[in-house]
């Protein structure tokens, strides 16, 4: 591997699911890949991985020897990135983070409930949205809240967090819903890692720690963890979560829900919360014969009236009023790499098969310096643009003009202003939202055609994606919209009586996420150059058109256009770090010279 710096001359070695016969090598690198930091797949693409494989017997021995012994004590890298892209969370819900106590009780007679996400890029904060519209029509006042601000130590109840007994009264207990994913090698998301360490060391699940089996009484709760069973650590944060609150004297109301990626995690929470979770609820908090709320997440909104708006679209004349900085407490916590990120300029960029081959990779570097600082085998995410044609159809579509200058802020749907949180950075034109921060392209879940429906003016176009969002309609969904590899631009010119203003367009557009790619240099070597190899995705669909993967065609676009030099990118640290004493390896000097000679 490149990441051995002190071995000599390296190999290319391209390694996909599909099997190679009478490479025997493979079976030694494929070990090795397991033990490294996955790179995300560009959308509908080829697994591809590539690695550098040190030449010779010996170092290929020494290779899987290494990789058998820290394969047996590594995770897999879990996300709770569904394979299908994410949308916007509480598109029709209003966000309400202040203490819940000004509802009325008619219209909300289940009371308050709380519902907390841990989400790293944006499917338990989606699914957060589903379940605040859920909870208004089942009777129930809903509060969604980022855990991350969540003040775990706060006062209040005594030594209780005041946060999570939101509601909580002499004749009710508070009712929370976690939503918790599972992200890197089992551990919990970046907004949640503050809280997961207070209830590990409350639970008891630290060195020295103590349970504490009141910290929470008074609580009811039930969690739904996103996970991937193809990984180890399955789950890890949702039954943690679920184990810790039992322990500290929550009350749980429904089983732990493990929501599997690997099949069909959109399916696994809509049968979760239609058939388990509001049931329950409902029936502990309102009665089992209250009419008003049987069967309400089956609903369907017929009025024509758009509900209120979590975002609002000011129009500007010029730049110059742009901001400059944002403090991180204003940057929504899944998009924060659009504020972060650094333009990085491509130094080279060079295609490594031949002409003979069919498909294309490339090997890419960006010069870093005075911007970043990896080490080796860390992770590269590069954000993605949108090609220009994909934003003219959209904009055309909905009548944007791609040139104006908007700003965003706070929409009727947020009751408090000052807890609004920025999606990306603005002033900035409609052309660029477009382009650098909507997921146009990438698949959508049923949930997603589900809220475009309400926009609709044609009663066919409506039909037509309530069926497809619905149960019934699953197969048909696969078929046409999965297998069919439509996106929200084909699903926009399809039904062309869809029509939006461009802040529900905001809350209703998937956000467009970044790419990871293992970077494939030295930080010895190379310390101010990046360098990765990326493989170039297109396919063919249905109907005979080509799709090409949203971000490795932006990053071939740069092969093709030497004047666009530069990729938007940010560092993700990564596990996998190669032992510092290598002596185990390499007992003798000899070792070490037979090695490097072979």
């Amino acid at each position: 591997l490149t990441c051995f710096t002190h071995l000599p001359t390296v190999i290319q070695v391209e390694v996909f699911y599909k099997p190679t016969s009478n490479w025997d090598v493979l079976s030694i690198v494929f070990h090795i890949l397991k033990i490294l930091p996955a790179s995300m797949a560009d959308s509908f693409g080829i697994f591809t991985t590539n690695v550098a494989l040190a030449s010779g017997v010996a170092t290929a021995i020494f290779g899987g020897a290494l990789s058998y012994v820290l394969y047996k004590k590594s995770n897999k890298l879990e996300d709770d990135r569904s394979r299908l892209a994410p949308s916007v969370a509480a598109s029709e819900a209003s966000i309400d983070t202040s203490s819940g106590d000004d509802f009325d009780p008619l219209v909300y007679p289940g009371g308050l409930i709380n519902i907390y996400f841990g989400s790293q890029t944006g499917t338990a904060e989606d699914f957060c949205g589903v379940l605040g519209r859920d909870a208004a029509h089942n009777g129930f006042k809903a509060r969604i809240i980022n855990l991350e601000d969540v003040s775990v130590d706060g006062g209040g109840n005594g030594d209780y967090p005041a946060e999570l007994l939101q509601g909580a009264s002499e004749e009710r207990a508070a009712c929370s819903i976690f939503l918790m994913a599972t992200y890197g090698e089992g551990d919990p998301t970046d907004n949640v890692e503050d809280f997961i360490q207070v209830l590990k060391e409350r639970s008891g699940k630290t060195e020295g720690g103590e349970v504490d089996p009141v910290y929470l009484k008074g609580l009811d709760y039930a969690v739904f963890g996103l996970g991937n069973v193809l990984y180890e650590n399955y789950n890890a944060i949702g039954k943690l979560t679920d184990y810790a609150l039992e322990r500290l004297g929550a009350n749980r109301i429904i089983d732990l829900c493990l929501g599997n990626d690997d099949d069909d995690l959109e399916g696994d929470f809509d049968t979760w919360r239609e058939e388990k979770l509001w049931p329950a609820v409902v029936e502990r908090y309102i009665g089992k014969n209250n009419a008003t709320t049987q069967n309400s997440t089956k609903m369907q909104i017929t009025t024509t009236k758009l509900p209120p708006c979590e975002y609002a679209i000011e129009f500007l004349d010029d730049l110059a009023a742009k901001v400059s900085s944002y403090s991180e407490h204003s940057m929504l916590t899944s998009s924060k790499h659009y504020f972060t990120s650094v333009d990085c300029a491509v130094t080279s960029c060079r295609e490594l098969r031949s002409s003979k081959d069919r498909g294309s990779t490339l090997h890419i570097e960006l010069n870093i310096a005075g911007s970043l600082t990896y080490e080796t085998a860390d992770n590269l995410g590069i954000l993605p643009v949108n090609d220009i044609s994909t934003i003219r159809r959209v904009a055309q579509r909905l009548g944007y003009d791609v040139d104006a200058i908007v700003r965003t802020g706070p929409g009727e749907a947020v009751k408090k202003k000052e807890s609004f949180r920025h999606p990306f950075p603005t002033p900035c034109t409609v052309g660029e939202i477009l382009g650098r921060y909507c997921d146009l392209t990438g698949p959508l879940r049923r949930s997603d055609l589900k809220i475009l429906s309400n926009y609709t003016t044609d009663e066919l176009d409506k039909t037509s994606l309530v069926r497809m969002s619905s149960k019934e309609g699953k197969n048909e969904f696969q078929s046409k919209v999965v297998d069919g590899m439509l996106g929200l631009v084909d699903i926009l010119e399809k039904c062309p009586s869809i029509d939006m203003p461009l802040e529900y367009f905001l809350s209703v557009c998937p956000r467009l996420q970044p790419r990871y790619y293992t970077i494939s240099s030295s930080s010895l070597v190379n310390p101010n150059s990046v360098h990765l190899t990326i493989a170039i995705t297109k396919c063919r669909r249905s109907d005979g058109s080509i799709l090409g993967g949203t971000c490795t065609s932006h990053i071939a676009s740069r092969a093709v256009d030497p004047a666009l030099n530069s990729l938007r990118v940010f560092l993700k640290e990564s596990s996998f770090r190669l032992p510092k004493d290598v002596s185990f390896c390499f007992p003798t000097l000899d070792t070490y010279l037979f090695c490097m000679v072979s």
